[in-house]
């Protein structure tokens, strides 16, 4: 067995050479931090270096802090808004675009991929000014045509719903390329049969662009998901988790115990239960959405 492994790896020492940076910049970035957090989130940490086993204790205390708690229901609650809002804005989009000329076709993904390519924090405080709730454009066209003005970031009800909007925003141009794509690469003779049955638009939408784009929506679903549960730039820079932890999410709180509190078993145990928790969502989506249907 060992000789033959060892045949193995002489007869692809190239191949092995080629694939040694790739593999050593996983093992130092990837898999070694990812064993340190592992590790880190069952210890006792303090700042002179020392680490003492304590368990589970660190995750037993993430459960009995409200803080935590809060920033969990926040979490899942602008990731179940936006996921959805970003779908059915990207598809139906992608479905209005497919049938135009390329250059409008381009013209439009290219504004729309715009925000994808600006500077984040630019994007940030603008639209901070946009929902600022005294002066804000988004007040005065509220005042405009008589509704009240809205305090869209201090708010118990409007923050999540104000970091969602940006979050949509920033990231559907790229939702709208794949979609694009992947309608494009359906056979124009699917539609072709269905408009001689006599089909409506939203019937081809439904049961033909649909199920053939499903690969794609799996991939969107999936990486929309994982993004949204890591939020943290957009709450750092318009809301700092305010106003009282409301727009705190996990990725948020983890990051406030690692480099202000300095409490990194905390940290760490925020980071082992937002990756079980992103691993459960990514199984029950593979299990719901994967097809292999090909055409």
């Amino acid at each position: 067995m060992n000789k033959t492994l060892f045949k193995r790896i002489k007869k692809n020492s190239i191949a092995y050479l080629f694939i040694l940076p790739s593999f050593s910049a996983y093992v130092l970035f990837l898999a070694y931090p990812l064993i340190s957090t592992f590790k880190m989130s069952l210890t006792k940490y303090d700042r002179i270096h020392s680490y003492d086993f304590v368990g589970i204790s660190n995750f037993v205390k993430l459960f009995n802090d409200d803080v935590f708690r809060k920033a969990i229901f926040n979490t899942c609650w602008f990731t179940a808004f936006s996921l959805p809002a970003v779908l059915i804005i990207s598809i139906l989009i992608s479905a209005f675009l497919i049938d135009k000329s390329e250059r409008v076709k381009n013209f439009f993904l290219g504004l729309f991929y715009l925000p994808a390519v600006s500077s984040i924090v630019t994007i940030c405080f603008t639209w901070k000014l946009i929902f600022k709730a005294k002066g804000g454009i988004l007040n005065h066209l509220l005042e405009f045509i008589g509704i009240p003005a809205v305090n869209w970031l201090g708010g118990q009800t409007f923050p999540l719903l104000a970091i969602s909007a940006i979050l949509i925003y920033l990231t559907i141009g790229f939702k709208i390329i794949l979609f694009t794509a992947a309608m494009g690469a359906i056979p124009k003779s699917f539609y072709e049969i269905a408009d001689l049955e006599g089909a409506s638009y939203y019937y081809k939408l439904i049961h033909i662009t649909m199920p053939l784009i499903r690969p794609t929506f799996l991939f969107v679903v999936i990486t929309s998901t994982i993004g949204f549960f890591q939020t943290y730039v957009i709450i750092q820079l318009v809301t700092g988790g305010g106003p009282y932890n409301r727009t705190t999410t996990i990725a948020f709180n983890l990051m406030q115990n690692a480099f202000l509190f300095i409490k990194f078993e905390m940290a760490s145990a925020m980071g082992v239960f937002l990756l079980i928790i992103i691993s459960i969502f990514t199984i029950i989506q593979l299990k719901l959405l994967s097809s292999e249907l090909e055409y």
